[in-house]
């Protein structure tokens, strides 16, 4: 599939759908701040008493930013990040996956550090943090505009061991991007 760059032109056509670069730039930053101020920082979460989805609502310039997310058993989990504009929404991430109890410093630690350098990996951490017997791992296919990631957490089962050989802790799939039905503003 083609994922073009964010810095390949200064307008990208999906169908009808036309986006500025400054537009880009603009909802990648609100992203970015919106989650640096997320679950990775400990934020103040609303629980729907009626559904158990957990959520966060955040306004960054003249975007609404809402990450929703469900917890299940044996620490699975799902979730989207939805990004509006004033009329209808502009951007989406989803993700699934599993964070054990184990790892829940190591990827929040990963995603503070990726959120506050303001580089977009997939949505997540970067390619590579270690951390003691740790080691986070994030693959990505993408940039903002479409994306997809595998973000694993290894854990080392002696001090040269091979990361990817090492047993998974940790894991969560995400995949995201531009709405497609999102007009060019005039």
């Amino acid at each position: 599939m083609f994922y073009p760059t964010l810095y390949s032109a200064r307008r990208y056509d999906w169908g009808n759908a036309m986006y500025r670069t400054s537009e880009v730039f603009d909802m990648r930053d609100a992203f970015h701040n919106a989650a640096l101020d997320g679950w990775a920082n400990d934020a103040e979460t609303v629980v729907n008493p009626h559904t158990g989805e957990k959520s966060i609502e955040r306004s960054c310039g003249h975007y609404l930013v809402r990450d929703a997310w469900f917890t299940g058993l044996d620490g699975f989990f799902c979730g989207t990040f939805r990004m509006s504009d004033r009329t209808r929404s502009v951007w989406s991430m989803q993700y699934f996956g599993k964070l054990t109890e184990e790892a829940v410093e190591v990827v929040k630690e990963a995603l503070r550090y990726q959120y506050l350098i303001g580089d977009f990996r997939g949505g997540r951490g970067p390619r590579v943090r270690p951390a003691k017997e740790l080691v986070y791992w994030n693959e990505v296919d993408g940039d903002f505009i479409r994306f997809s990631a595998m973000e694993t957490v290894h854990k080392l089962l002696s001090p040269n061991a091979d990361v990817l050989k090492s047993p998974v802790i940790s894991w969560c799939r995400v995949q995201g991007g531009l709405l497609a039905d999102w007009r060019d503003r005039p």
